[in-house]
């Protein structure tokens, strides 16, 4: 398959967003080698690959492809990239013609694809492509950290296969020809390693002084991507058809309050605007606040006071909705949460000030006292200034005070940052009536704006944008 267009920036809200209207095989792609005669990277960031030992090009599935003969000295490798150390979600995809079985009977044969070694921190497709595995940690003596999926696949075939860990998910999983075959628990995964990237073999370290496990098989059409694919997205790179709906993976999260405390979850495409519940709503939850971990895109949120349960913190499952507990945060009510580009977790806890959270386990940390009464707050994507809305106005903090920056358009409790460093505005207050408003912080100018009518969220109480399914690649 030939790599696929971006879209354009569409208008109104979404001059400052960006999102596929349709499956984008080009979205999160940081390594594509069609193989067409050499090993060059087509995704645009130029990690070409290094061919040892003369491998052969021969009919692929789509043009050429690369034809390894089971012998060490010929392989191909991808210089260590910290891009390719993947923190969060990724998913692997090649064709692959499997010439010969194994040559070696251990569960660490016939390496096609991967990074770090064996029984160190890594990812692998083994055994000619027929088995995905990854190693949580870097001690050899612990196989139990290892985690595999498999399927058998047929020899002298062409077929596609296509391995991810999801994050959000928390596991692992096996496609062979656009269908799943086999998935498998993985906590807390991530690849962090020195290696380089090697197709082919096995490197016994970064420099490869060692080395095992050849494979004999024609690969063709390899992708990496920093994301886990949807199963339409997979089954476009089996079938080559872009008939995938609108991606649901850049979308804008936002939570209603029903009544006093009954929170509904909901999305909006920011191509069409349409709106579309998240889950079941959630009774007496009195979730205030969402943000989206910027590496990961994982969603969390957090509670107000009224609730059994004040100042919780949680993480979203945004295909259900549901709503995992991580703990409380030892403040009362929280009513705003943001990321910065590091990853740190910081929130407005009201009646005590600016605090921080470990994520891991929800436990608040006070950094700025205050008795501002703000309802969200959001970094600059410089994160050298923290944004709040307070009723009307809008408050900035620049490590020294926190001052009033502009009037804000109307009442808000919800704000986000775009990628353009305009902020985007939940407004409410009008009945039957969404409102966004984006404005210009250089001038505190209203420069779009889009009001969607509806019977059921007119009332935001949090919002967040994840930068990463959105990033145009």
């Amino acid at each position: 398959m030939n790599t696929l267009k971006n879209t354009a920036l569409a208008t109104s809200i979404a001059l400052a967003l960006s999102g596929p209207a349709y499956a984008d095989l080009n979205s999160g792609l940081t390594l594509y080698m069609p193989f067409d005669g050499n090993a060059m990277d087509k995704s645009g960031h130029e990690r070409h690959g290094t061919e040892h030992g003369q491998p052969e090009y021969v009919q692929g599935q789509f043009g050429q492809a690369l034809h390894l003969n089971g012998n060490l000295e010929q392989y191909i490798t991808v210089a260590h990239d910290e891009a390719l150390n993947f923190k969060g979600s990724f998913t692997i995809s090649l064709w692959i013609y499997r010439v010969a079985d194994p040559v070696y009977g251990n569960a660490v044969d016939s390496i096609v694809v991967g990074k770090g070694r064996d029984c160190f921190n890594s990812y692998l497709i083994s055994r000619n492509g027929t088995r995905f595995k990854v190693k949580t940690d870097g001690d050899c003596s612990d196989w139990s950290s290892v985690r595999a999926v498999e399927s058998p696949i047929p020899q002298n075939e062409w077929h596609l296969v296509t391995t991810l860990f999801d994050k959000q998910e928390e596991n692992i999983k096996f496609y062979l020809d656009g269908e799943l075959k086999d998935q498998r628990t993985v906590i807390g995964y991530q690849s962090n390693n020195d290696f380089p990237l090697v197709i082919g073999k096995l490197f016994g370290e970064p420099e490869g002084i060692t080395e095992a496990y050849p494979t004999m098989s024609n690969l063709d059409e390899l992708r990496l991507y920093n994301r886990a694919l949807s199963e339409c997205e997979i089954k476009s790179l089996y079938t080559g058809k872009e008939d995938c709906p609108s991606s649901e993976t850049c979308q804008l999260y936002a939570v209603q309050d029903n009544g006093l405390n009954n929170s509904q979850l909901f999305t909006i495409n920011l191509k069409t605007l349409q709106l579309k519940s998240l889950g079941q709503a959630c009774p007496e939850c009195d979730i205030e606040a969402l943000d989206a971990h910027p590496d990961t895109d994982v969603l969390y949120a957090a509670s107000g006071d009224d609730t059994d349960k004040p100042g919780y913190f949680y993480k979203v499952n945004t295909q259900t909705g549901a709503l995992t507990e991580i703990g409380p945060t030892g403040f009362n009510e929280i009513e705003g949460l943001s990321f910065d580009k590091a990853g740190t977790l910081w929130a407005w806890a009201k009646g005590d000030g600016l605090i921080q959270i470990n994520i891991q386990t929800g436990v608040g940390t006070l950094m700025i006292p205050s008795s501002l009464k703000i309802e969200d707050i959001t970094w600059n994507n410089d994160d050298t200034l923290l944004y709040g809305a307070q009723g009307t106005e809008l408050w900035v903090y620049d490590g020294g005070d926190m001052e009033k920056a502009c009037d804000l358009p109307g009442q808000t409790e919800g704000l986000e940052m775009l990628p353009n460093n305009t902020l985007l505005i939940g407004v409410h207050g009008q009945t039957n009536l969404l409102d966004f408003k984006v404005m210009d912080l250089s001038s505190c100018d209203i420069v779009a704006g889009v009001g969607i009518p509806t019977e059921q969220y007119d009332d935001v109480e949090g919002i967040a944008y994840p930068e990463k399914a959105c990033a145009t690649n």
